[in-house]
């Protein structure tokens, strides 16, 4: 029977997150054909409602968790976005309107298409209204829409081809939509109420945001992927808050911090909630090559495109427009600079909340005269007040255009972190203002006081999530040790800056010898025992921008790289504080991110994040019980020079992420640590990945003569459009390769495939009608090659009519199930035979032939079934839900469960080809034995020709499956595995006297019977 049915999903659980994803092959929305989930949202009726309780990574419903609760009634209500799309668009909100009809994408003709029918499409797909309408070219087929306008799905509508159209070569309809998200009621677009586009409505809108979950914070961060504000358009977050309606009509979005939309959080209407989310966003402006983002040339995000503005007719007004949007404070400085590339004169009447308000033009007249590009210098985003000096006092930011008191909220073991030595992470270090020394809190009177709530691994204050405490009064004031540079720094400073002077000297005459150049630097810093934040920086800067810009040589690259990386390496690994329980810095340059922490043990160790790219850890990843430190690098634009021309498989590889290291060290020792389990990595795609790519996890092995990427101890254990997450059991450099199929060579792979695997069939069953029949007669126990016959048709003719058969999870589980059962008994046969083969030839040099020579018949069976049973049972058992890959019938890449398969198999090769080579023995010194007479010579050409197809038919072939990627293997291994029936029926049936002599009577028997009853008709009709 129909019952009603309550998604239960953690948002704890990393993996809920990917089941209200874009994933197509997750949630109910693609199980039904339905498209992308648009909402999602509880009711209640009855107590008949059946739990489903998911951990995010099912291809269908039914294989979660399925139970009756008592007492429970609340059930979940789906909208999906249907089978409509917009695609070639600047967003998935606009592009060319495409409809899945007949399991095909077509366009539609815009012959007949109204304003009504855009705007379906854009609430259909949560886009909001359409504000735009337009046409575009018609790639391959399209139909025209027959609607009514009072349809509420695009798919209500009636379709038709359209032979006038396109005769007339109409073109398709573009629709442009405002976008499922916005802010409204605030001084410019990028700062109000947050109001998300649902069931045809603009309603309000409340981050549910779990401070506990570590990802929650990267929701609010500088990542360009995840935050409302991103996805407007809008910069970075600067401020969260929350107000009240009076109204109960709020959408509750519970996120996890990974989305890239928040249509895709868990959405849900909560009953008696009136509070939403007010967002104040950046904007499209930044400051770039200052010393801080607070300081440096003014660059306005224009027509797509990042362009300096000229200094011309720019006001102290519109400085603090910039710093006031930007939140950093007040302008205390603006001057000029030069003008690298397209610039723009900006227009603004002085009364604009922000820099986009005003209008901007080209200017000629600047240009020809040269003019200079503006630079701001802003205050800071946060200071210290009422206190003895400017490193002590009540904190305070400035954000709105006013400067308000500060609380600091976070648990003792935050306060830790935030309160350690890291130059990033803390407010003193911020303010340039030394060590923190103390914090306490204070009461004021007024209520208007802003919370950030802090994970401590922050660069800059305002990358806490900033919301107004409700009726709190209470501040943070801090104390810091101050600013003043004392006497035994100062020299660290002046030697930096010498010694980055005579690096410079030398490499101006060297003639570019770049590599040279970083080798003095590596060997200066493996002489240092201690480095400064602004020492490394400075180096870093150094030795990435002259590398860049001065190294053209592929071969030179390469080996420059390298050293880069061991440059790197060091640096970040002089950061580390081997005295020091707990730390946590961030160096962040534009060559790459460094994320060092040390923690008293791995599970007081955050994921580290740098550059979007993740490391997570657990407490059991290493012995070690004392402090580690952990460090993770990611570099920018290193994956253009360590290419995937240095990955030895073909098949159009391409770099796929940036180049990510990590490392853990035990302090105080600075001792590598060994990974007693592996390590989880998640590193973020550098473009959109195609259907048909095969990403893979791969590490730099720089440890011979020839450095190249390498697939050994990684396995890609999920991947999204986003994110692939990689299992690894050593710590390297790590980053992603795709592989692209040829679809073409695939296609005639697979049809090649078909047809050996047909014709091997038939010889299978030739090979077993053969055995079965002369068993009594035959002189040669055929036990084991029957056997091996039986499995191998049974595996071949499963795995060619029921391996793709994906759609129903259950039957799919079954049928890889017995795929796993059936190749490992025909490897168990295959074993059974080369040891028969080699008792054979044994007894043939001995001169002992017996009449049924081999193993005994019990034993044969229980060895050739049991054994791959008990694995099966083992896994089956272990891993239920291992069984069913999503694109084929066979064993999941999760947690190697294919190992379950591979290591039997290569212990089973390994043996065979040493029963191999013992058979050659055996039969050189038979050969020995025989006269070399004319009568035997054709009988030793055959036994030759037996012994070196028994080559395949003991399987040894099977070792070219290891390199599918080598095409020739490829091939080889298709042609000659599919034949091994072939094979066994040539050598054991047609090449063999005895089943010669037996074909013989059975074809005289045929025949004789044939012409009897030819005779008896005749008799008959002639009497």
């Amino acid at each position: 029977m129909w019952v009603y049915l309550s998604l239960s999903i953690n948002t704890n659980n990393y993996g809920a997150y990917w089941y209200l994803s874009n994933n197509i092959s997750t949630g109910l929305c693609s199980q039904l054909g339905c498209g992308n989930i648009v909402s999602l949202s509880y009711n209640t009726i009855s107590t008949n409602v059946l739990q489903a309780q998911c951990t995010g990574r099912e291809s269908a419903v039914t294989e979660c968790n399925l139970y009756f609760q008592s007492g429970s009634s609340w059930y979940s209500t789906l909208t999906c976005s249907g089978n409509v799309r917009l695609v070639n668009g600047s967003s998935e909100c606009s592009g060319r309107v495409e409809l899945l009809y007949s399991s095909q994408w077509v366009s539609l003709y815009d012959t007949g298409w109204t304003t009504q029918q855009s705007n379906v499409v854009c609430s259909q797909l949560g886009c909001g209204q359409a504000v735009a309408t337009g046409s575009g070219e018609t790639p391959g087929s399209a139909l025209q829409a027959l609607c009514s306008g009072a349809e509420s799905a695009l798919q209500s509508c009636s379709f038709q081809s359209c032979s006038s159209c396109a005769a007339n070569k109409s073109t398709s309809v573009t629709v442009v939509c405002s976008g499922g998200v916005r802010l409204v009621n605030g001084p410019h677009n990028c700062a109000g109420d947050a109001q998300i586009f649902y069931n045809g409505m603009w309603v309000y809108l409340s981050l549910s945001i779990n401070t506990n979950n570590y990802g929650a914070y990267w929701y609010l961060s500088n990542s360009i992927s995840a935050g409302l504000c991103n996805q407007l358009g809008c910069g970075n977050t600067v401020l969260l808050n929350y107000n009240t309606t009076g109204s109960t009509n709020v959408l509750q979005a519970q996120c996890t911090g990974r989305e890239s939309a928040v249509k895709e959080c868990n959405l849900y209407f909560q009953s008696g909630s009136s509070w939403y989310s007010t967002l104040t966003c950046s904007g499209n402006v930044r400051l770039v090559n200052g010393s801080n983002e607070c300081g440096g040339r003014v660059e306005l995000l224009y027509s797509s495109q990042w362009v300096s503005l000229y200094d011309t007719g720019w006001t102290t007004q519109q400085s603090n427009v910039v710093c006031s949007q930007l939140g950093c404070g007040q302008a205390v400085a603006t001057g000029s600079g030069e003008t690298p590339g397209s610039a723009l004169q900006a227009l603004c009447s002085g009364a604009e909340s922000a820099l986009q308000s005003c209008s901007f033009q080209s200017c000629s007249s600047c240009a020809a005269n040269k003019s200079t590009s503006v630079t701001v210098v802003c205050s800071g985003g946060v200071r210290l007040v009422n206190g003895q000096h400017n490193c002590t006092g009540n904190a305070q930011i400035f954000l709105d255009g006013t400067w308000m008191y500060l609380y600091l909220s976070f648990s003792y073991y935050y306060i830790y972190w935030y309160s350690s030595n890291s130059v990033s992470a803390r407010l003193c270090s911020q303010l340039g203002c030394g060590n923190f020394l103390s914090l306490s809190y204070n009461t004021i009177g007024s209520t208007n006081i802003l919370e950030a709530r802090c994970t401590g691994g922050e660069s800059d204050i305002r990358e806490c999530i900033l919301y107004f405490q409700r009726g709190g009064t209470s501040i943070s004031t801090l104390t810091c040790s101050g600013s003043t540079i004392s006497a035994t720094t100062q020299p660290q400073t002046t030697e930096t800056t010498a010694f980055v002077k005579d690096l410079e000297a030398l490499l101006n005459n060297s003639n570019g010898q770049v590599t040279k150049v970083l080798n003095d630097l590596l060997s200066y810093l493996w002489n240092s025992t201690n480095l400064s934040e602004g020492k490394a920086e400075t180096f870093l800067n150094f030795a990435f921008g002259n590398f860049y810009n001065r190294s053209d040589n592929v071969t030179d690259n390469i080996e420059s790289a390298n050293i880069l990386l061991e440059i790197s390496e060091t640096i970040a690994s002089l950061l580390i504080e081997p005295n020091a329980t707990y730390s946590n810095k961030t160096l962040k340059t534009q060559y790459l991110e460094i994320r060092v922490t040390v923690g008293s043990n791995t599970s007081q160790i955050l994921p580290l994040v740098a550059n979007g790219n993740e490391m997570k850890m657990n407490s059991s990843i290493t012995q070690n019980n004392g402090s580690v430190s952990a460090t993770l690098i990611s570099y920018v634009e290193m994956e253009n020079i360590m290419t995937a021309r240095y990955f030895k498989k073909d098949n159009g590889a391409k770099m796929f992420s940036s180049v990510t290291e990590a490392f853990l060290k035990q302090i105080p020792a600075m001792e590598p640590i060994n990974l007693t389990e592996p390590i989880i990595f998640l590193l973020k795609h550098n473009q959109m990945k195609p259907q048909d790519g095969n990403v893979i996890c791969v590490y730099w092995n720089d440890t011979g003569m020839e450095k190249f990427w390498s697939e050994l101890g990684c396995t890609a254990t999920y991947t999204d459009e986003n994110y692939t997450e990689c299992s690894c059991t050593h710590l390297s450099i790590f980053a992603l390769i795709l592989q692209v199929d040829d679809n073409e060579t695939n296609n005639d792979l697979t049809m090649m495939s078909k047809i050996f695997e047909i014709t091997g069939l038939v010889f299978f069953a030739l090979a077993i009608i053969t055995f079965a029949l002369t068993s009594q007669t035959s002189k040669v126990n055929n036990t084991s090659r029957l056997n091996l016959c039986i499995s191998l048709f049974l595996a071949h003719l499963l795995f060619l009519t029921g391996s793709d058969r994906t759609e129903n999870q259950v039957i799919c589980s079954v049928i890889a199930g017995s795929l796993h059962f059936l190749f490992l008994a025909s490897f168990a046969w295959m074993f059974l035979e080369a040891v028969q083969l080699v008792l054979l030839m044994r007894n043939l040099r001995k001169v002992e032939v017996l009449r049924k020579q081999g193993l005994p018949y019990g034993y044969l069976l229980v060895f050739g079934y049991l054994f791959p049973a008990i694995i099966v049972a083992i896994t089956a058992g272990l891993f239920p839900e291992g069984y069913g890959d999503q694109n084929q019938c066979w064993l999941k890449k999760d947690k190697n469960l294919r190992w379950s398969f591979l290591g039997p198999v290569i212990l089973i090769l390994c043996a065979n080809y040493i029963s191999f080579l013992m058979i050659i023995w055996h039969l050189y010194f038979v050969l020995g034995l025989i006269q070399q007479d004319l009568s035997t010579i054709k009988d030793v050409r055959i036994l030759v020709l037996k012994n070196c197809v028994q080559f395949a038919i003991l399987g040894c072939s099977w070792v070219l499956g290891f390199f599918p990627e080598v095409k020739i293997f490829a091939v080889l291994f298709i042609v000659i595995n599919s034949q091994q029936g072939t094979f066994i029926f040539l050598v054991y049936c047609l090449f063999n006297t005895q089943v010669r002599e037996q074909y013989k009577k059975w074809f005289g028997c045929f025949f004789h019977k044939k012409i009897t009853e030819r005779t008896d008709t005749q008799t008959q009709s002639l009497s």
